[in-house]
Order: C-alpha cells, then structure tokens, then sequence
C-alpha cells in the first residue's frame, strides 16, 4: 500500500506480488505507474485524479480504482498470453473523464453495475471483446472490439449515447446495448 500526500509516480518497474496493491495520491495527485515493465500479479486499487497502470505479464486486475479526471490501463506490453483487463467482483472503476483501455489482444470485462465511466475508449490494438456495466450515464468512444457489450442504468437520464468516434466491431462480432439490467 502506497500513500502519498501528492502525485505517486516510479522510477523503475515494479513487480508486485500479492493478493493486492493500493495506491493513494494526495488531493488533486495524480498515479502515474506506466513503465512497460511492471507487474502486478494481484488485484490493482487506485484513487487519485490522472491515473495509469501499465502491467505487462498476464493482463491486470482493477479493484476499487478511482479517478476523478482521467483513467488510462494498458496490457498491450505483454510478450505472451492474456492480457485481458478484468476487476474484482467487488471492485466498481470510475473516471469523471475519459477512460482508455488497451489490451493488446485480450478482453476488456469491466461488468460490476457500481462502475461509473465518463467516456470510455477501447484502443484499436484489440482483438478480443469489451463489456462494459455503468452506474449511470456512459459515453462511447472510439472502441475497436471483437465484441462489445454494454450496459447502462435503466433509470439514468442521459443513458448511453456515443462520441462523435467510431465503434469497429470485428471478426464478424456482435454489439448489445442495454439501458438497464432488464
């Protein structure tokens, strides 16, 4: 657990082992943990503004991560293997800006209903698919998926509605959108 009174950043990779790590950047700090060498091998907490999490082995885990400006996860340096993006059951992830997930050629599955994305955006590195469950209100970007799943709150007033970027869903995938667990 690593608690700074601002910004947490590194100078080398890091090889985390356990069952999970959490960082807490100061108020208005930012977590910046984006070197291609860095490994988590358990769940990953975050709360601060900015955050990246870069992990290379595997894929990442989320647990409860929090960021109230902008979220970038990428999984994309991985040699070999999954490289999915996933959370814990009882994990919710939100950003209040954009959150950018690149997972190389593994999934994104961010399916907990307390999540809470501002815009989300799949980078076009992916092959496999992305499932994403909202709070409330959730704004598509640019998303390159084999296919996406995604799921707002029956009761939000904006509900999901896209950027003005482009969906590709490929491989002759399929694309469902829900406004509500119905």
């Amino acid at each position: 657990s690593v608690t700074a009174g601002t910004d947490i950043t590194q100078s080398g990779a890091l090889d985390v082992d356990g069952a999970t790590a959490t960082f807490t950047a100061g108020p208005g700090g930012n977590i910046t943990l984006n070197n291609a060498n860095n490994d988590f091998s358990g769940a990953v907490s975050a709360t601060g503004g900015a955050i990246q999490l870069t992990d290379k082995l595997g894929g990442i885990q989320l647990g409860t991560v929090t960021a109230t400006t902008s979220l970038n996860v990428d999984t994309s340096a991985t040699a070999a293997g999954a490289r999915d993006i996933t959370q814990t059951g009882g994990g919710s992830v939100s950003a209040g800006g954009t959150a950018t997930f690149t997972p190389g050629s593994g999934a994104v599955t961010l399916n907990n209903a307390a999540n809470d994305f501002g815009t989300v955006v799949v980078a076009a590195t992916t092959t496999g698919a992305a499932t994403f469950k909202d709070a409330d209100d959730i704004v598509l970007g640019a998303i390159t998926a084999s296919g996406l799943t995604v799921t707002g709150s029956a009761g939000s007033p904006g509900g999901i509605t896209q950027s003005g970027a482009g969906l590709t869903i490929t491989g002759g995938g399929t694309m469902i959108i829900t406004n509500g667990d119905r």
